[in-house]
């Protein structure tokens, strides 16, 4: 996995980036399997959008399947 830095963020980011505008009709376990391979893979930057899914769907359906410690979150990006 490549990385790079960028001027505010602590740790360097993946080249790579976890898109997750697919996830509002995936099961809790559906993302939190999708979530941990990425992660495994060295991938620390998440993608949401508004536009992904009415009214903040994805991240909403991010946040109830993958709740995250505050170390956890200190650990990845979450681009919105």
């Amino acid at each position: 996995m490549k990385y790079q830095e960028y001027a505010g963020l602590e740790a360097p980011v993946s080249n790579i980036i976890l898109g997750l505008m697919r996830i509002a009709d995936s099961s809790d376990s559906e993302i939190r399997d999708l979530y941990r391979a990425a992660r495994e893979s060295g991938i620390n930057v998440i993608d949401h959008a508004n536009i992904y899914g009415r009214d903040h769907l994805c991240e909403h359906r991010f946040a109830e399947a993958v709740p995250l410690s505050p170390a956890e979150r200190s650990e990845i990006v979450i681009q919105t």
